[in-house]
């Protein structure tokens, strides 16, 4: 859900003012609105938010969410580098703050939470000291912000050879059909690199890196699946919407191409 205005949170999971009627005695609340006011007094604002989906009634107006802030101050040319919070008040996953990159020429989403200290804020909810430390850890990824600009510019810096491109694509595809089993699917290294765009028809690990993301998470990208009769057919990728599969994803593939690039 894409929303721009001064009051942006319309998620009732995230607007929630306390936690779920399930959670222990021990489990501590963190309001998402606190810090989204902390954000929104910084000039950021609401870009995406979302939710899980849940059955249970217990749950609903209580679980998982995320939301994409995204600020005029930290936008380019290149796309707009973004906070994300991810919450829930059904003690489902820990808070997390993390950054990322909207990249603008294909829309690509990259949630990269690991690319050094101040990049992920990661706080269970237990503890009298809990809203504290990522209150605190909150204003450390504000001073760590300007580094990913210049980890972008490391990558559109450093051209792959054709055997690292391939290396990494090979990989790549692990990361995403990690739940199949090698010996039942293919796929062809060249779709996966082919650039789909003339301002991605570059060789830096940068361009790679994202053509290359945009392919394994979105939908349609061939590969031929072994069926139980023991004959190869033509299947497509589905997009990866998951709350917690793609932030995943996102960072294994960032962590490869650091790796493989030896940027960072």
């Amino acid at each position: 859900m894409l929303n721009e205005t001064l009051n942006p949170i319309t998620i009732q999971s995230a607007l929630s003012n306390s936690p779920a009627s399930t959670t222990s005695s021990k489990y501590k609340f963190f309001d998402s609105k606190i810090l989204a006011s902390s954000l929104f007094q910084k000039g950021w604002r609401v870009h995406i938010e979302t939710e899980a989906h849940v059955l249970k009634e217990s749950k609903k107006g209580f679980q998982r969410h995320m939301i994409v802030f995204k600020n005029p101050e930290y936008s380019s040319v290149e796309g707009d580098l973004q906070i994300v919070l991810r919450n829930a008040h059904d003690s489902s996953c820990a808070v997390e703050i993390f950054t990322g990159f909207m990249r603008i020429a294909c829309a690509n989403q990259l949630f990269s939470r690991n690319l050094g200290t101040g990049s992920l804020i990661k706080v269970r909810h237990t503890g009298e000291d809990m809203q504290e430390k990522v209150l605190k850890g909150f204003q450390g990824m504000i001073d760590f912000l300007p580094t990913y600009h210049t980890l972008i510019s490391h990558l559109k810096n450093r051209i792959l050879t054709h055997t690292e491109m391939n290396e990494f694509a090979r990989r790549a595809v692990q990361i995403r059909f990690r739940e199949k089993d090698p010996r039942t699917f293919k796929v062809n290294f060249e779709e996966v690199l082919k650039s789909e765009r003339i301002q991605d028809d570059l060789d830096s690990a940068w361009n790679v890196f994202n053509r290359t993301q945009e392919k394994l998470l979105g939908r349609g990208l061939p590969y031929f699946n072994l069926g139980k009769d023991g004959k190869w057919r033509t299947a497509y990728t589905r997009k990866i919407v998951s709350l917690n599969t793609l932030p995943e994803i996102n960072d294994e593939l960032m962590d490869l191409i650091l790796e493989v690039s030896e940027v960072g």
